[in-house]
């Protein structure tokens, strides 16, 4: 167990991440109210927190070493924010960061034909 968690906080290392905080107040930060919607309206709630993320994160965040490798956009996750299923990608390829979304290259169009 110690050794997987040196080994993944080693990789956020690598990816950029320069620390993890504890503090309660950092993790209550700007949290929409539509989030804290109740069951009914957890729909509305998380996309609503979701587009607060994709805008607080913008099109050209400098938080990991992907911006510094000829990235042009981030690529933000596309689709219904309340599925049961999601799938995530390694890192976006060269048509991804031209269109702007997951999965529209090559593997994405293997990946649409597999499911």
């Amino acid at each position: 167990m110690r050794d997987e968690l040196a080994a993944h906080l080693e990789f956020f290392a690598e990816i950029g991440v320069e620390g993890l905080r504890r503090e309660p107040a950092w993790r209550a930060r700007r949290v929409p109210d539509a989030a804290r919607a109740q069951p009914a309206e957890a729909a509305v709630g998380q996309a609503v927190l979701l587009a607060t993320l994709k805008e607080e994160i913008g099109p050209a965040c400098t938080r990991c070493k992907l911006a510094t490798l000829g990235r042009h956009q981030t690529v933000f996750g596309v689709g219904n924010p309340n599925a049961d299923l999601m799938f995530v990608g390694e890192a976006p390829g060269a048509d991804e960061d031209i269109q702007g979304e997951p999965f529209v290259g090559k593997a994405g169009q293997l990946l649409t034909k597999i499911i």
